[in-house]
């Protein structure tokens, strides 16, 4: 009888163990697909926050570009009122350099680009169109190219308009969803 309580006693103990080593396999495979869940989620909402940081930065630059883009739009449009051909140069030069501002910080976007999400990158490829053609007609004015087309600034503040939306869109949506 000693014999088959000791054997009882080593198949409890085997036993034990090994529910014992199945339960911490289980525990551990289960605290790694965890872990890899909260780091990844981490990583998608550090990601979230740029996108949302950049969006912002965005409109920021894309309103200062706009500003600009008006004052030159004006300063062309009042040159034009005012003198008709005869341009003197210190408003040429102020005309230039509006419209200079305007081509630096459009340029200055570019590197935002890489951290736009697609909606907001096709917002802003309409409104960069958008602001191309105006700002050729303006550049075309102070070369003294055109003189009987007026550039369009209703179109200049539509594309402003919808891009910020677009922009808004983007900051307020569940980023974690759409971009996984």
């Amino acid at each position: 009888m000693d014999t088959s309580l000791t054997n009882d006693i080593i198949k409890i103990f085997i036993d034990k163990v090994l529910l014992g080593t199945v339960a911490a396999l289980f525990g551990f495979c289960l605290a790694k697909i965890l872990e890899n869940h909260r780091s990844r989620n981490v990583y998608y909402q550090a990601l979230a926050l740029q996108r949302v940081e950049t969006c912002r930065t965005l409109a920021s630059k894309i309103c200062e570009q706009h500003d600009a883009l008006l004052d030159t739009f004006d300063t062309v449009s009042s040159l034009r009122d005012n003198s008709g051909n005869n341009v003197s140069a210190p408003d040429l030069e102020r005309a230039n350099s509006s419209f200079k501002d305007f081509l630096r910080n459009k340029r200055s976007l570019v590197p935002l680009a890489v951290m736009m999400p697609p909606e907001v990158m096709q917002a802003y490829n309409k409104y960069s169109d958008d602001t191309q053609v105006v700002g050729n007609l303006i550049g075309r004015i102070i070369d003294g190219q055109e003189e009987n087309v007026e550039p369009d600034r209703d179109r200049l503040d539509t594309a402003l308009l919808e891009f910020l939306a677009t922009c808004y869109r983007a900051i307020t949506s569940d980023p974690l969803i759409r971009y996984k």
